[in-house]
């Protein structure tokens, strides 16, 4: 990248099978680069990245499930209360 005047760090096994290699730039006033971090300021960033992955179970069946059972859960409170 010509002309680019900043820190990049490369994480090549990070933490998500997905994910061959990160680049992390950072700005070349910025702290991590001021302190000699960057490497611990990118692992950290890379460690909070949210991987997004299809869930095997569709959202609405398990919002669903759960309502589910908390409707049995009140049923069978009442029923305590009632017998």
């Amino acid at each position: 990248m010509k002309g680019i005047n900043k820190c990049v760090v490369e994480i090549l096994e990070p933490k998500d099978e997905n994910i061959e290699r990160v680049l992390v730039f950072f700005k070349p006033e910025s702290r991590a680069v001021k302190g000699g971090k960057q490497r611990q300021a990118a692992e950290k960033y890379v460690g909070g990245l949210v991987s997004w992955h299809a869930s095997p179970v569709p959202s609405w069946l398990s919002l669903r499930t759960a309502a589910l059972a908390g409707l049995a859960a009140a049923a069978l409170t009442a029923l305590w209360f009632i017998f």
